[in-house]
């Protein structure tokens, strides 16, 4: 498998699974520290509406006063994909994160903004604005 990243490539020999984690940083929006970690699962058989499904019951119990904001199915990139928009308090301290599920093939693709403090709706547009913009790489190259 030749493994491409953004400073480069190599070659792995066997069967390996993408399971990087990227952290993007935005820098001078309203609202600081907000950043987008993607990350990468391996769906085994389950329904993209089953794992959201497990997903929601798990945040609800593990965050303290969770509110789903928005949580709606829809496409990226002709795949089906699920958005989440929720805020919660960690350690006495608001978080607010916008969760977008990407499911192509075998894999779930997972982009996460977490902003430290709430987000204005300036903030927001750019968080959106980007993960809608997605694109996987055999759409840009055919």
């Amino acid at each position: 498998m030749l493994y491409q990243m953004q400073e480069g490539t190599f070659e792995l020999k066997g069967k390996w699974h993408d399971r990087t984690i990227h952290m993007l940083i935005i820098e001078k929006l309203p609202v600081s520290n907000v950043n987008i970690v993607v990350t990468r699962d391996l769906m085994s058989n389950e329904e993209l509406a089953a794992r959201i499904e497990k997903l929601r019951v798990e945040m609800k119990e593990k965050f303290t006063l969770c509110k789903f904001l928005k949580d709606t199915a829809g496409k990226i990139d002709g795949r089906p994909s699920h958005f989440f928009e929720i805020s919660w308090i960690d350690n006495g301290k608001p978080l607010h994160q916008i969760i977008t599920f990407i499911h192509d093939r075998d894999m779930l693709l997972t982009l996460t903004a977490t902003s430290p403090a709430g987000m204005d709706a300036v903030t927001r547009k750019y968080i959106v604005d980007a993960m809608t913009s997605f694109r996987f790489r055999d759409a840009l190259t055919a």
